[in-house]
């Protein structure tokens, strides 16, 4: 694995910890409002260096997933 996939997808992962690992209650909880937003660039960016037919695959695990998990209205 190219180290331009490792970057992005290992600064999604450390955002998500970061996220689900600080306290809301005090100035210190200012980190779990940033962390999301930041694993979000961090996914898109991850999203944007990977080759195209993994991003095709993607695709099609979301929209498979979607029709399996979401109720018909």
């Amino acid at each position: 694995m190219n180290i331009t996939y490792i970057i992005p997808l290992s600064l999604f992962f450390l955002a998500i910890f970061v996220s689900f690992n600080t306290d809301v209650k005090t100035l210190d909880g200012i980190p779990r409002i940033l962390a999301p937003c930041i694993g979000v660039i961090g996914l898109i960016w991850f999203f944007n260096v990977i080759p195209w037919l993994f991003q095709v695959g993607f695709v099609l695990i979301l929209l498979s997933l979607s029709k399996t998990y979401l109720p018909n209205n």
